[in-house]
């Protein structure tokens, strides 16, 4: 005989920032930690520019 087990379980909700934390996380979004992230970042930003670009003509 075969017993089916009920997997499903409760799911939590999202945690949402409020007060001072949002403050401080939208001042960091835009502040790489590393040298590494800004190059990145940079490169991310000059690839956007020209595929935007292109795609105005």
């Amino acid at each position: 005989m075969l017993v089916v087990k009920n997997m499903a379980r409760a799911i939590a909700t999202t945690p949402t920032l409020t007060g001072k934390d949002t403050d401080r996380f939208a001042r960091n979004l835009n502040k790489p930690a590393t040298s590494e992230k800004k190059k990145f970042l940079k490169e991310s930003l000059k690839v956007y520019r020209t595929i935007k670009a292109n795609s105005e003509r």
